[in-house]
Formats: C-alpha cells, sequence, structure tokens
C-alpha cells in the first residue's frame, strides 16, 4: 500500500482537499468556509505521511498548519519550483499560478502551454520551454455579478446560469447573465485564439470552480482539468521532498 499524501488549497471562499497514493488523487473534497475544524479532523484520521497547504487568506493557512498533525509544508513563492520564471516581478505572483503550472508541465509534454483558471479571478498563464512567461488577470464570474449588485443602485445580485445562455435576454435577471457569462465565454474564445494564432503547437488547459459554465460552449481544442491546482501543489510537494 503506498503512502497517502494530502494536499490543501485554501481560496477566499472554499477550501479544496486532495488526498494522493503515489502520483495519483485518490478522493477530494470541497470544504465551505468555516469548515476548518472538521477538515484538519478528517485528514488527520487519515493518517497521511504528510501534506502541503496553500492559502490566500490573511493568516496564510496557519490555522491549517497549527492543527495537521503529519508534516506539513506552507506553499511559498520562495520554494523551489519544477520550472523556471520570466516573470518581472515574480514576488507578486499568485501561489495558485505557480501551482498551476506545476500541474500543467505534469499534464502535457508539450513546450508551450496556455493555462485558464476560472476561480475568484480568471487567470491565465503562459508557459514556455518550462518557463513562467506571464499571463493576464480580470475579474472572476462571480465578482462581475457581485460588481452589478454593489456599484448600481436597482439591479439584483443575480446566480450565474448552468444553461445555454441566451443572447437577448427578456428579463433582468436573464440580462444580467447574458452580459456576464457571455462576456466572459468571449474573453476566452478571443484569449485562445489569439494565442494559437501566435502559436499552432499551444496546449491549452483550463481549470477553476467556475470553469464547468465555459467548457462546453468553447469548440477550441483544450483540456479540462478540474484538479490541476491541486496536482501542482502535489508536484511542488514531492519536488521539495526530493530536492531538499
Amino acid at each position: 500500500m503506498e503512502t497517502r499524501t494530502f494536499v490543501i488549497d485554501q481560496g477566499n471562499t472554499t477550501t479544496k482537499v486532495g488526498i494522493f497514493s503515489g502520483n495519483k488523487i485518490i478522493e477530494n473534497r470541497r470544504v465551505a468556509r468555516g469548515g476548518e475544524e472538521e477538515l484538519i479532523q478528517s485528514i488527520n484520521q487519515l493518517g497521511c505521511r504528510g501534506g502541503i497547504v496553500s492559502s490566500v487568506r490573511e493568516d496564510n493557512g496557519q490555522k491549517l498548519l497549527d492543527g495537521l498533525n503529519a508534516s506539513t509544508l506552507q506553499m511559498r513563492r520562495d520554494l523551489f519550483m519544477p520550472f523556471a520564471i520570466a516573470y518581472d516581478t515574480p514576488e507578486t505572483l499568485g501561489v495558485d499560478r505557480l501551482a498551476n503550472v506545476a500541474g500543467a508541465l505534469q499534464l502535457c509534454d508539450t513546450e508551450d502551454i496556455l493555462i485558464i483558471d476560472c476561480g475568484s479571478c480568471i487567470t491565465t498563464t503562459t508557459i514556455s520551454n518550462r518557463t513562467l512567461i506571464g499571463g493576464s488577470i480580470s475579474p472572476g464570474l462571480n465578482m462581475r455579478f457581485a460588481a452589478l449588485d454593489q456599484f448600481t443602485g436597482q439591479l439584483p445580485l443575480v446566480a450565474p446560469s448552468a444553461e445555454e445562455i441566451v443572447p437577448i435576454g427578456k428579463t433582468t435577471v436573464q440580462s444580467i447573465q447574458s452580459g456576464v457569462q457571455l462576456g466572459i465565454l468571449a474573453e476566452i474564445k478571443e484569449i485562445i485564439a489569439r494565442h494559437c494564432s501566435l502559436n499552432e503547437r499551444l496546449s491549452v488547459i483550463i481549470t477553476g470552480g467556475d470553469a464547468s459554465y465555459f467548457v462546453p460552449w468553447l469548440k477550441s481544442p483544450i483540456f479540462a482539468e478540474p484538479f490541476l491546482t491541486l496536482m501542482g501543489l502535489h508536484e511542488i510537494y514531492l519536488f521539495q521532498l526530493n530536492n531538499s
């Protein structure tokens, strides 16, 4: 029986967990904010050898680090990475983008990769020859819905629709869904088209909690990998163990 390790990706609103046996993810779960105590208890009961915690919260996941019994690594920008970085301000890179790059390099055997992460923000990250080059950042799906509610006097807070979005909304709710979701879809398609026009051998990976709203309507050849960040964090964890 192979030794189990855990990966925790703590976001602003939810925490994603992956349990790995060897290099394979065998269990995953998502916990709402406030459920950290139960999460700590369940992981401690698994008897994992160790793991890694990545967090964007104010305490950088310190509560998790303090509660877990196994040897736990904190994801940081200054860790050894299994790739080079050519970003002008590497100290400002989000740890989730670093993890996505490590995961993408495990998933694809091509030299050039475009990662699109549909999370709280929509980020793109470009890799060339195992080097993180750069990318883009824009507001994510729920951030755009929230902005319409918060910065206007009468528009309601609307939830995204999982159905195909009509181009002409017949109600205010439909109109907001159409504007936000079709706008993001057009944004993603244009990003893919521009990158592929510059490099026909480019591999495209889409991930993130909101990716499912857009993947069915993308005709370009892409990889959809919901566990990309967890895979990348696990790869970075193993890289530290093998290079310490």
